[in-house]
């Protein structure tokens, strides 16, 4: 089982998405497929609470979404709370080789640093 802050789960996505035409091994591929149809209905949640929370406090402009002055405190209050509240996804981490990767995946530290809870690498 792997627990994250769903601040983990909006951050982690850009990173997963490597993975997705990434080129792996069947064991690897099959591990990471599992994650990711147990982390994508988690990521639409978070993402969707985010922007119901940005309508409900503020008003959308060309830019995006601005927070009326008078939301700010309990926005900052809500949205911390929703960053901060940890989901389960009912997989295990997947553990591989680091040769087992093809070395077309290029990742930075960050990326690695953000995929640690999904992949653990030997």
């Amino acid at each position: 089982m792997i627990k994250l802050s769903n601040a983990h789960i909006l951050i982690a996505e850009e990173a997963l998405t490597l993975f997705i035409t990434a080129p792996l091994p069947i064991d690897v591929a099959f591990k990471m497929k599992k994650i990711l149809q147990e982390y994508n209905p988690k990521l639409i949640i978070a993402k969707t609470k985010r922007l119901d929370l940005f309508k409900q406090y503020g008003e959308e402009t060309p830019d995006g979404f601005q927070i009326k002055e008078e939301n700010k405190e309990q926005f900052d209050k809500d949205i911390t709370s929703l960053v901060e509240e940890v989901v389960e996804l009912n997989v295990d981490p997947c553990t591989t080789k680091t040769s087992w990767l093809p070395s077309s995946l290029v990742l930075s530290p960050e990326q690695l640093s953000i995929l640690e809870p999904f992949l653990v690498l030997e």
